[in-house]
């Protein structure tokens, strides 16, 4: 009995380090176009690694100005996007490499504030589309998770109003970093 028990731990062992699963989180700050001054990113991630320097991601991201707000500017915006996209991350120079990414999916651009305060709380859902450039490093500390800092475009096909920002102008970029961890 003893035996077996140690056998199936022998043989599940090398499949759980091996996991293609992994989950991560990103945080970043950028522009937005017009006079919606900067914005606060952040971002879910959940990939899969199809072979090691390629990973299939869905990610989940979310785009605020209200910070920016404080010290006056344009309308408040939040903008959330639900993508599914690859990423290309081989590594070159022992630890470190160059990552690109591209992702597509749909969003949504709404003003939180009420009509009262000159907001326009209707949400529009839309196309929305992220490419990102950078490079990543995987810690000493860490043998399989790695640490990425990117330059992010996140393009939102429209914006609810019309008559403050065109239509095909919401374009928030900006330097974004993430860890992801494989499990």
């Amino acid at each position: 009995m003893r035996t077996a028990v140690v056998l199936a731990i022998l043989l599940v062992s090398p499949l759980a380090s091996a996991s293609p699963f992994s989950l991560g989180l990103g945080l970043g700050a950028g522009s937005g176009p017009g006079r919606t001054g900067w914005f606060a990113a952040g971002m879910l991630i959940v990939g899969y690694s199809v072979v090691p320097w390629l990973d299939a991601r869905a990610l989940f991201v979310r785009h605020s100005n209200n910070l920016s707000n404080l010290f006056g500017g344009g309308p408040e915006l939040r903008a959330d996007a639900g993508l599914l996209g690859i990423q290309i991350h081989p590594t070159l120079l022992g630890r470190f490499g160059p990552v690109a990414d591209v992702a597509a999916g749909l969003g949504r651009v709404s003003e939180p504030l009420g009509t009262f305060l000159g907001g326009d709380p209707r949400r529009r859902t839309d196309l929305a589309w992220q490419i990102g450039i950078g490079l990543t490093a995987r810690p000493w500390a860490f043998r399989r998770d790695w640490i990425t800092v990117e330059w992010v475009m996140t393009q939102y096909a429209h914006y609810p109003r019309p008559d403050r920002l065109a239509s095909v102008e919401g374009k928030l970029e900006g330097p974004m970093a993430s860890f992801v961890g494989v499990f």
